[in-house]
């Protein structure tokens, strides 16, 4: 009796190790670098392997930031690991350590639910986990309203996997180790990006859901330089609804490399941003001010925009004075006549505006939540942003629909304006050619039917008079 007691509690034991285990650990797990360019320099931190088992070749996803040698751990077992930093640009985010364990799992069969619902966004049940080769995922439509179909998009190709229509579900079989990136959209607004790593049965295997991570802030000290900076005009006056844009020129007047020049306003966007400047060069920028008016009470005023730009020397400051006239903002404001090339044109630019003013809303952080093909997470919301939508206008032509309904979803709360930049010409200009070319093929096919119709009219009319001269012609002889 005693023996079974003892043979219990050893079973208990072993398998509370192994439900509270949670891989990798690394303690502290955050850093704030402040790098001297060209030097490297060193951060130390203790790793712990807390699995059950030894894992083995454990080392830094691949990254051009930091790096450390590779390392083993048994089971329960800690080191102090020194890593070198090694970046030559700032960078903040999370990196993973990822460690590889021989494994005989067999396979399971089993099957995975992820929901899909909504509220004020996408919500998935769940997101990054892990499954084993042979295991099936289905994922469950919850929205069960009129607009409730969604779809699923593989993150690294950004091409439609399937449509799963309102209340109604969909299963992949996963039969080939491998990471498979996601994510789910309505109405062309994107849910989180979501990894499903697929572990194969036997062999050396690493478990994402195990891996460490650390948070790096790392910031690249530049020697220092001073710029100069040209702006024409400090003063505008832009109607609600409206836009202005203008250009401004930087330039280093110092001896050394003016780095990562950034440029910043709110209701500007601007060209070209975050460039590097040798000294003696200089940059004609082009800048677009597009103000956020919803409301009456929000015109008839003067606003003032702080301008800065900031990189490895003084920071360059300047206000700029902006007065919206009076304008009546009602439904028909919103409603004001736009046409689908304008739209293609406007979209990108007015909702980074947007979002840079309301960057809380749920629209904009599913609309700058965009894939990435690496694992290393950004943590900067501009860079985010960025990402996200140069890596949107990258995507294949289902994203002109997706286009057409996130300018829907935006539309309901905000207008748009006639803006236009270099990020979105390439698109702007393609889907204005595409406009183009369905009116010419219209215009085309109506000019044929209609010559049809005369040519149709005119040989009934020929044949008429002829046969009527015939008759006059009988009647002359007979």
């Amino acid at each position: 009796m005693i023996k079974n007691k003892i043979f219990i509690f050893i079973i208990v034991i072993f398998f509370f190790s192994i439900i509270s285990a949670n891989g990798l650990t690394s303690i502290p797990n955050q850093f704030t670098i402040n790098k001297t360019q060209e030097i490297t320099q060193t951060i130390q931190f203790n790793l712990t392997n807390t699995q059950p088992y030894n894992m083995i070749n454990i080392k830094f996803e691949n990254n051009p930031y930091i790096e450390m040698p590779l390392t083993n751990l048994s089971s329960g077992e800690s080191k102090n690991i020194i890593s070198n930093v090694i970046a030559t640009d700032d960078f903040s985010g999370i990196l993973r350590i990822k460690g590889f364990f021989e494994s005989n799992l067999g396979q399971q069969n089993e099957v995975h639910q992820v929901d899909i619902s909504y509220n004020n966004g996408i919500i998935l049940s769940q997101c990054d986990f892990s499954i084993i080769k042979g295991d099936t995922v289905n994922w469950n439509n919850l929205i069960n309203t009129s607009t409730g179909d969604v779809k699923l998009i593989n993150a690294d190709t950004n091409l439609e996997v399937t449509l799963i229509s309102k209340g109604s579900s969909y299963s992949q079989v996963f039969d080939t180790p491998l990471n498979f990136r996601y994510y789910i959209t309505r109405l062309g607004i994107p849910s989180e990006t979501c990894k499903i790593a697929v572990l194969d049965t036997q062999g050396l295997i690493n478990d994402p859901s195990l891996d460490a991570q650390l948070i790096l802030d790392i910031k690249i000290l530049f020697d220092p330089t001073t710029i100069s900076s040209t702006i024409l005009t400090e003063s505008y006056t832009i109607e609600a609804g409206s836009l202005s844009q203008d250009i401004l020129s930087v330039k280093n007047m110092g001896n050394n490399l003016a780095k990562n020049v950034h440029l910043e306003s709110e209701w500007f966007t601007f060209n070209i941003n975050n460039f590097d400047l040798n000294p003696g060069e200089s940059r004609n920028v082009g800048y677009t001010i597009t103000p956020i008016i919803n409301e009456t009470n929000q015109t008839d005023k003067t606003y003032i925009k702080k301008f800065s730009i900031t990189g490895n020397f003084n920071t360059f400051e300047k206000d700029f004075s902006i007065f919206i006239p009076y304008k009546l903002i009602d439904e028909s404001f919103f409603k004001d006549s736009k046409t689908l090339e304008e739209l293609f044109k406007n979209y990108l630019d007015f909702i980074k505006a947007y979002c840079t003013e309301n960057p809380n809303l749920k629209e904009c952080s599913s609309f700058i939540g965009g894939s990435s093909s690496s694992s290393i997470i950004p943590l900067d919301p501009e860079s985010q942003f960025k990402n996200g939508v140069i890596q949107g206008l990258d995507r294949s032509e289902q994203a002109d629909n997706q286009i057409i309904n996130t300018l829907g979803e935006f539309n309901s709360s905000i207008y748009f304006s006639n803006f236009s930049a270099n990020e979105t010409d390439f698109r702007s200009k393609k889907n204005s050619e595409n406009i183009k070319s369905l009116g010419s093929a219209i215009t085309f096919l109506t000019s044929v039917i209609l010559f049809i119709i005369f040519v149709t009219i005119a040989i009934f009319v020929y044949r008429d008079i002829k046969l009527k001269k015939v008759k006059e012609d009988y009647s002359k002889y007979y």
